[in-house]
């Protein structure tokens, strides 16, 4: 059985030497049909693709409206213990809606987003306005996350009228 495996093992080892590069490039393929925003886009993942310019500025709102909100749904499941989750984001929906008046779209909706994405290619073909539309979308859209988190920080009174609310 030893001098099976020492006789088998240089065709072994020269058999995967000969395939490893043809591996290599399927597992490459496959790493970038993962995880990439037109793919997660496609799968519905994502609400919308932010272009590199914009992604600092909508990231940094959207994660301080989304801490913001974390904090005032923890405090009212310390306020209002045995309720669910999904009723407290309920309410902190409503009052968002009734305090913060613009409903306009959330993200931009990119008809084509390959094209999008590789802009800065040669064979991109995109009218400057649908990029300024895209552009005031997203700029209100970053906007609307920091009036939120504005609206929920610790010391404004519509997050202590919210609290005194639920345990009355």
């Amino acid at each position: 059985a030893d001098h099976e495996r020492a006789s088998i093992a240089p065709q072994l080892k020269a058999r995967q030497e000969q395939l490893l590069p043809m591996y290599s490039k399927v597992a490459e393929q496959f790493a970038d049909l993962h995880d990439v925003p037109a793919r997660m886009l496609a799968k519905g993942c994502i609400h919308g693709v932010v272009p590199w310019k914009w992604s600092r500025q909508f990231f940094h709102a959207r994660l301080r409206r989304r801490l913001a909100e974390k904090s005032v749904l923890d405090k009212l499941a310390q306020v209002e213990k045995g309720v669910e989750r999904a009723q407290h984001k309920q309410k902190l929906h409503d009052l968002i809606k009734q305090e913060v008046k613009d409903h306009k779209t959330r993200m931009p909706s990119f008809g084509n987003v390959e094209e999008h994405l590789y802009e800065h290619d040669a064979g991109a073909t995109s009218s400057r306005k649908d990029h300024t539309m895209e552009d005031k979308r997203l700029a209100t859209t970053i906007e609307r996350d920091l009036r939120i988190a504005d609206l929920l920080s610790q010391d404004k009174p519509v997050v202590a009228k919210l609290l005194q609310e639920v345990t009355h």
